[in-house]
């Protein structure tokens, strides 16, 4: 075992869905949190909210599913966390801590599982990979979720920002999935099918104009929407300057993508928006490699 070594879990955001990908596609978004991990004599959480600061959260619940796998019962750790990820704002701030969890339970027990693994441990949790692949392993993932989880990582421009407008109030994803109809029509399935599959691919080429037309949802945003206060506005503002815009995972965060040198014209625009909410805009990159671990020199 490598006990009584610090170790460094940095894992980034992510945004899933991209409109037509619904629990299928997500990319990792170079917005992280940050975890270190070390062998104590009891649980101590550093800097996680009160509510979160007991054997029930999300990180520790998924270190003792990697225990549990090994047959061993989970030693106390103190965790320290630095969050830029806002919570429940449909930027993967629980697969952050499902993925960051996983990950250092591995590291202590000798790395005894596979990258695939892990994936499979972190859906389990979850209930879908959209948002755990691509914090994984990095970049675009497309999923499949079944007995065998399949994922398949794209390339993305180098040249493409992924504007992020980050509102001051929160959605649960359980609101929003309850929002969503229990079956949908096989023209709305159609129609969102054939835009998703393409997304990886205007995505590599960094084709604007191909991703305004491509991401347009019949299955899940026209009825997430309107739980989101402003979305129409921006939705309008999308449509009237053909920037790609989506909904970011379940909300409350919304995404438009860009090329370089047009982000602060936009942002421009967008901060002359009538809007009622406040909103943070941040200007992201993909992250390309997903989570990684680092042993820190002992104190």
């Amino acid at each position: 075992m490598n006990y009584n070594s610090k170790i460094k879990v940095k894992v980034p955001a992510t945004s899933a869905n991209l409109g037509p990908g619904f629990d299928c596609l997500g990319i990792a978004l170079n917005l992280y949190n940050t975890f270190i991990f070390e062998e104590y004599f009891k649980w101590e959480y550093i800097n996680f909210d009160i509510k979160h600061q007991n054997e029930n959260n999300l990180v520790v619940r998924s270190m003792k599913k990697v225990y549990e796998l090994k047959g061993k019962i989970t030693h106390p750790f103190k965790i320290s966390l630095d969050c830029q990820v806002p919570i429940s704002r449909g930027l993967g701030s629980s697969a952050t801590c499902i993925i960051a969890g996983l990950l250092a339970a591995n590291y202590y027990l000798g790395n005894f599982l596979s990258k695939e693994q892990i994936l499979k441990l972190a859906t389990e949790i979850e209930g879908h990979p959209d948002n755990v692949a691509p914090c994984l392993i990095g970049s675009l993932v497309s999923s499949v979720n079944s007995d065998e989880i399949i994922t398949v990582k794209h390339e993305i421009n180098p040249d493409l920002n992924f504007i992020t407008l980050i509102p001051n109030f929160t959605l649960a994803t359980e609101e929003a999935r309850n929002v969503l109809p229990q079956t949908i029509s096989y023209k709305n399935a159609i129609y969102n099918m054939s835009r998703a599959l393409n997304i990886p691919y205007a995505l590599k080429t960094g084709d604007i104009e191909l991703l305004f037309k491509l991401m347009s949802d019949k299955m899940h945003e026209i009825y997430r929407f309107p739980l989101i206060e402003d979305a129409d506005v921006f939705l309008q503002f999308s449509k009237d300057n053909k920037i790609p815009f989506c909904i970011s995972g379940s909300g409350s965060t919304l995404l438009m993508i860009t090329k370089n040198k047009k982000d602060k014209d936009i942002i421009n625009l967008i901060n002359q928006l009538n809007v009622k909410a406040k909103w943070e805009i941040k200007v992201l990159k993909p992250d390309l490699y997903g989570a990684k671990i680092e042993v820190l020199d002992e104190e």
